[in-house]
């Protein structure tokens, strides 16, 4: 989890008896993560929320984040965008040879990776 060092404010004015609603966001939680080893493609999905009591509590829409192989970035809403450099391409590709290992290292199958 990424605690924020400056947290989220956000108030919401409604008309109804509970006036305004402030919610705060101060915690990111990577829930899921989807490598495409083929194309490099990293898809990530974050929670937005806040810890309460040590638990953390999901309280904002959450976002769906693609990097791209050129480290490129953005989320689906488009409020969030940059770059991480090459990162990127580094990670995925020893992920997918660290796969291949496990894989072959399980005894299941046998035969040999191809750099």
């Amino acid at each position: 989890m990424i605690t924020l060092n400056t947290p989220d404010v956000t108030t919401v004015q409604s008309t109804g008896p509970s006036g305004s609603v402030t919610t705060i966001t101060n915690t990111l939680f990577v829930s899921s993560v989807t490598l495409d080893m083929t194309t490099g493609a990293i898809y990530a999905t974050i929670q937005r929320g806040a810890l309460l009591n040590g638990i953390f509590t999901s309280n904002f829409p959450t976002l769906q984040v693609t990097v791209n192989p050129d480290g490129s970035f953005i989320s689906q809403d488009g409020t969030w965008s940059g770059s991480v450099g090459s990162i990127a391409a580094s990670l995925v590709a020893s992920l997918k040879t660290q796969f291949d290992q496990f894989i072959l290292a399980s005894g299941a199958v046998s035969g040999t990776e191809t750099v």
